[in-house]
């Protein structure tokens, strides 16, 4: 009946909750369950080390499993993920692979495995040959081509290809005037003509023509001649414009000339002169008789020559003396009045030829006596 103090010594523990997580493929036992589905609500309740309920939550994650067919189809042989190359179609292979959720992925090989081929084409062209854009310009065995034949694989096909060439070629011409070539005149000079012709191996052949083209001209010629011309082996003695002659000029083209001629002609004459004693004519020369052979050849008003022949007739000087005897004075066919003798008094007449006649005077004066007177002023 009395007191009692008691004192408690309690230990309390405390019962524990936690969480497990798992990521399973297809399935995940725990505690002897088998869970095929994710989850967060399974629980396990375990005795913890304090002796209490531990209470386990199980956060599962279920992922599966797949299947899957790869199908493939290749041309000559396909390497498969398993590391066989396979060269025929297969159904059957099998690869198990880990899928995106980290679980097995078993993977059949459906193949079909088609065939590549090969082929050939042949062509010739002419320069160039284009194929599947690009340009040939020389013959080859080597180039390729890979198309997709009908079973969608490589097709290769080679061209054997015979590349001919085209030519060129030049001629050269020189014409007069102008050149025909391949039914096309040409009147000028020119580097540029063309023509195509088809060579020994079928491609073109461009042949350019060098065409140096000269001329021909006229021209003329002026000349004046007396009596006659000698042009080109031909005598002209009329005047003409009509003659022509044909030369080949600096360019080897013919030069026609036109000559225009004037045709003088030369002129004789007759010169008539009569002199006295002498006669200095227009040759210089000094005839002291007749003469009707002597010649001059002048210029006429044409310019040609004028050939005059002196017709001369030389008649001559006369000389006589006029003896008179007169008494005391004597008056001359001079007119002078002479008084004393005389014979130096000259007096130069015409004579009948019409020359110079010289008489001279041979007086005698005698002289009347102072005691005479006679009327006779002559006798003996």
């Amino acid at each position: 009946g009395c007191d009692w103090v008691v004192t408690l010594n309690l230990t309390v523990n405390y019962s524990g909750t936690g969480d497990t997580s798992a990521v399973a493929c297809d399935g995940f036992i725990w505690w002897n369950t088998d869970y095929t589905n994710s989850t967060d609500d399974a629980t396990q309740v375990f005795t913890n080390v304090s002796g209490c309920d531990s209470t386990v939550t199980l956060h599962l994650t279920v992922n599966y499993s797949n299947t899957g067919v790869d199908q493939q189809t290749a041309c000559d042989s396909f390497t498969w993920i398993d590391g066989n190359t396979y060269t025929a179609s297969n159904s059957t292979a099998q690869q198990t692979l880990i899928n995106a959720v980290g679980c097995d992925s078993t993977v059949t090989l459906n193949l079909t495995v088609n065939y590549s081929s090969t082929g050939d084409t042949s062509a010739v062209a002419c320069d160039s040959f284009t194929w599947w854009n690009t340009d040939y310009t020389n013959s080859t065995n080597e180039a390729t081509q890979v198309l997709t034949n009908a079973a969608g694989c490589d097709s290769t096909v080679t061209l054997h290809l015979t590349v001919n060439h085209s030519s060129t070629g030049d001629t050269t011409v020189v014409a007069c005037d102008s050149f025909t070539w391949w039914n096309t005149d040409y009147t000028n000079s020119t580097d540029d003509a063309t023509q195509v012709f088809t060579n020994a191996a079928g491609c073109d052949s461009t042949v350019t023509l060098h065409l140096t083209v000269n001329y021909s001209n006229t021209g003329d010629i002026s000349a004046t001649a007396c009596d006659s011309f000698t042009w080109w082996n031909t005598v002209y003695t009329s005047s003409t414009s009509d003659a022509m002659h044909v030369f080949t000029n600096a360019a080897g083209c013919d030069s026609t000339v036109t000559l225009h001629l004037t045709v003088n002609y030369s002129s004789t004459d007759v010169d008539e002169q009569t002199a006295c004693d002498s006669y200095t004519w227009i040759d210089g020369n000094t005839y002291t008789a007749s003469n009707s052979t002597a010649q001059q050849t002048l210029t006429n008003v044409v310019g040609c020559d004028s050939v005059v022949t002196l017709n001369l007739t030389v008649n001559y000087s006369s000389t006589s003396v006029d003896e008179q005897t007169a008494c005391d004075s004597y008056t001359w066919t001079d007119g002078n009045t002479y008084t004393a003798s005389n014979s130096t008094a000259q007096q130069t007449l015409t004579n009948i030829a019409g020359c110079d006649s010289v008489t001279t005077l041979y007086l005698t004066v005698n002289y009347s006596a102072e005691t005479t007177v006679t009327d006779t002023a002559e006798g003996t």
